[in-house]
C-alpha cells in the first residue's frame, strides 16, 4: 500500500498536498518514495523523469505520475470535474512489453466495485 491522499480528515486541517503527506509520513503510513513541490513546467518534467528511472526498482507496478496542485486553498477553487479532479493531471509512461507466461488471473475490485481481471504473469524477455 501507497497513501497518496485522504477521503475525509475530521479535526485536523492541511493546508497544502504536502503537509497532508508529511503528517501521513509521521504516523507511519507509506508515502511515495518521491513527492515533490515544483513550480514550472520544467521541473514538474524533471521530477517525472526521476520517477520513470526508479520505476523499475519499485516493489509494485506503476504505469504513470500523478501532477497535483499543492495549495489546498487553490484546489478548493479549481472545484471537481465530472469524472476528476481539475487539481490533478495523470502523466503515463510508456507501456512495458514482455513475453510473459500467465501464472493465474485473479479479481481486483476497484473503488467504484467493478471487478477487473488481473494476470499473474511471470515475464520471460523484454520484447523491445
Amino acid at each position: 500500500m501507497v497513501c497518496y491522499g485522504v477521503g475525509l480528515s475530521k479535526g485536523i486541517r492541511f493546508n497544502s498536498h504536502v503537509e497532508l503527506m508529511e503528517w501521513l509520513s509521521e504516523a507511519r503510513f507509506p508515502i511515495p518514495i518521491i513527492l515533490k513541490s515544483v513550480v514550472g513546467v520544467e521541473s514538474v518534467i524533471k521530477v517525472i523523469k526521476k520517477i520513470e528511472e526508479k520505476r523499475e526498482r519499485l516493489s509494485f507496478e506503476i504505469d504513470g505520475a500523478v501532477i497535483k496542485v499543492n495549495d489546498h486553498g487553490l484546489r478548493s477553487r479549481l472545484k471537481e470535474g465530472t469524472q476528476w479532479p481539475n487539481w490533478a493531471l495523470a502523466f503515463k509512461f510508456p507501456p512495458r512489453q514482455a513475453i510473459t507466461i500467465i501464472r493465474d488471473i485473479i479479481p481486483s475490485v476497484g473503488r467504484t466495485g467493478t471487478i477487473t481481471p488481473v494476470a499473474i504473469m511471470d515475464p520471460l524477455k523484454s520484447a523491445e
